[in-house]
């Protein structure tokens, strides 16, 4: 499994840009089945994400809250912190930026091209960027100026796109996931979201294989 997270954005015109706050979204299926019900309920429906201007915090729930990940993306350190909760065990795992980039360029490698398309999503209007993977797949994501994150997708698979992700799909692990920004909210983030609890030990990615077998076999 690949733990990456990618922060989210757009634009609205009669609001201020926002440098602290908080986007949800509604995250959806776009291949599943109907026989693939039952998979796709152990998987996430929202993500929560955090902003501070610098740093992100994205909070994701699987398998019916059997797993929590939250994923803090420092765009001035370049540092990408994966806080990982399976029932009552609790990991942290952590990247910079030279392992990070070597974690994506084992994935698919995409190019974008921004469109002259533009919508509106939670109240901001967006940019259309199209995204062509070297795999064959294809992605639109639309993204706005107006929220003011530093460097939001320096840590991600999308880190040639500017702007804030207010649209978006990810391919994981086969995976066709869909993100929609359903509400965007200005809010004072306290500084410890994003940092990691003494109750996460620290352990390397080669360990977590280990991990995940531990609950899943």
């Amino acid at each position: 499994m690949i733990l990456v997270i990618i922060a989210a954005g757009c634009s609205n015109n009669n609001k201020k840009s926002i440098a602290n706050g908080l986007i949800e979204y509604s995250i959806s299926y776009p291949d599943a089945k109907t026989d693939d019900s039952f998979m796709t309920s152990m998987m996430p429906q929202k993500m929560i994400l955090h902003f501070n201007g610098i740093s992100t915090r994205s909070d994701l729930t699987m398998g019916m809250g059997i797993m929590k990940a939250a994923f803090i993306s420092d765009a001035a350190q370049h540092k990408l912190t994966t806080l990982l909760q399976i029932m009552d065990k609790k990991y942290a795992l952590v990247l910079d930026s030279v392992k990070l980039n070597q974690e994506l360029q084992q994935k698919e490698q995409w190019t974008f091209n921004a469109s002259d398309d533009n919508k509106n999503i939670a109240g901001y209007t967006c940019q259309k960027w199209e995204g062509k993977g070297s795999q064959g797949n294809h992605m639109d994501i639309w993204t706005t100026s107006e929220i003011a994150i530093q460097e939001p997708n320096w840590s991600s698979p999308m880190k040639a796109v500017t702007g804030v992700m207010l649209q978006y799909d990810l391919i994981v692990n086969k995976i066709h996931m869909r993100l929609l920004a359903t509400k965007v909210e200005s809010a004072t983030i306290d500084a410890a979201a994003f940092s990691v609890p003494k109750e996460y030990p620290i352990v390397t990615k080669q360990e977590m294989p280990e991990i995940f077998s531990q609950f899943f076999q």
